[in-house]
């Protein structure tokens, strides 16, 4: 009866029967496909998801590989920031701790460490004063061994000139016996604070002086073989500058750089420019006293912006006479 009604069924749906064609010719294909054939597919579709698989397992351990790798540079760099710090320039109110003595040794036991660092190096105001002199040594001490180099370097400073040492490299020992620095020492990439100390030969730490306009870091103090005179280094962003001082005689030379850049430029020809922040883009090297009255340094003299720059020999004389209009640091030599 089933049989009856299936050929009823397709006799009366036309349709059906050619799907029941299709159907069997499907079939008859696939009876006609090698075994082998199909073997070599299956294995095919298997190596293509195992590969597959591998590639996203890879991907998976490169991308933990670069998160740890990030999670570890990032600890570094936090612990870079907690442990050290880079100084640029002192603002007036680090430069004004100094004056309340109070404050600088409050200041050490911040958590900050900028203020630390400032409060150290501020206590070297403590000298004249002989009790609060010995409560700084005790306070500073410990900053000896602080895991942070600025810390303990300005700790190392301050200890030798509070405890009387003086045997620091930042110090120039000059021929009155009086002992010359400047505060802050090397706390910039560009030098040290542009305030010149004295400590004169009566013992007494006094402010000397210090350098205005584009002169904003000390970058060295170089004294003349019998001490009496005294190269001072200076830099800026963009300039080098060096003055001679004659501490015993109260002498102050002007900027010697830019006076053999206005001497030379005037003599072959150069656009001389003054800016009027006194920037003159010119360097230096080679500071070096030839004897007790001749500084030399090779000099690398800049014009119209940098455009030109010219490399010379410069060679000054002090000539302390109190008679000579030229008494000081006189040019006598550049080519």
């Amino acid at each position: 009866m089933t049989e009856v009604m299936g050929k009823a069924m397709s006799e009366n749906n036309p349709n059906m029967e050619r799907k029941n064609d299709r159907r069997l010719t499907l079939a008859e294909v696939l009876n006609d496909i090698d075994d082998d054939l199909l073997a070599e597919a299956v294995r095919f579709h298997k190596n293509r998801k195992a590969a597959l698989m591998r590639t996203i397992l890879l991907a998976a351990v490169l991308g933990l590989l670069l998160a740890c790798s990030g999670l570890a540079l990032a600890v570094s760099d936090l612990s870079r920031a907690n442990s050290e710090f880079y100084l640029r320039t002192l603002s007036p109110e680090d430069l004004a701790m100094g004056d309340n003595i109070k404050m600088a040794f409050d200041g050490l036991k911040s958590a900050d460490m900028l203020t630390r660092y400032v409060a150290i190096n501020s206590l070297l105001e403590t000298y004249n004063d002989p009790s609060a002199r010995q409560r700084a040594i005790k306070a500073v001490t410990p900053f000896l061994n602080d895991p942070e180099p600025k810390l303990a370097e300005a700790a190392d400073f301050v200890l030798d000139i509070l405890q009387e040492k003086f045997e620091s490299s930042y110090l120039a020992h000059l021929a009155d016996g009086s002992i010359m620095f400047a505060d802050f020492p090397a706390y910039s990439d560009y030098g040290s604070n542009n305030q010149l100390w004295r400590i004169d030969p009566d013992g007494e730490l006094v402010r000397y002086m210090s350098f205005s306009g584009a002169m904003n870091y000390i970058g060295g103090l170089l004294p003349s073989p019998d001490g009496q005179l005294l190269a001072v280094e200076l830099n800026s962003y963009k300039s080098s500058f060096i003055v001679v001082v004659d501490v015993i005689e109260g002498y102050v030379s002007p900027e010697l750089i830019d006076t053999a850049r206005i001497r030379w430029g005037v003599l072959n020809d150069r656009p001389v420019q003054q800016r009027i922040d006194y920037e003159n883009y010119s360097n230096y090297s080679n500071l070096r006293w030839l004897d007790n009255d001749t500084l030399a340094f090779d000099g690398y003299l800049s014009y119209n912006g940098a455009a030109f720059v010219d490399s010379v020999a410069v060679t000054y004389t002090y000539i302390p006479d109190n008679y000579n209009p030229t008494q000081g640091m006189v040019l006598t030599a550049i080519e």
